[in-house]
């Protein structure tokens, strides 16, 4: 009987680190996810800035040919 307990603990103990991995693997997941999303955003910015500066160029050059005229 006693060792039917210690057998029963050992899968109790087992289902436990088994729920912790789960929950590690979990946060894990979450973490990557997170920094995908942010590497994401960070490109997002690089690329609308990119975008802008033609536009920023092309403003300065109409500003100063009209200001020669």
């Amino acid at each position: 009987m006693n060792q039917a307990r210690m057998d029963t603990r050992k899968t109790q103990e087992e289902q436990n680190n088994g729920e912790r991995s789960a929950a590690a693997e979990t946060r894990r997941a979450e973490w990557c996810m997170v920094n995908a999303l942010s590497s994401l955003l960070l490109c997002a910015d690089i690329l609308a800035g990119i975008c802008r500066m033609p536009m920023q160029i092309t403003r300065q050059f109409l500003i100063a040919g009209l200001r020669g005229l």
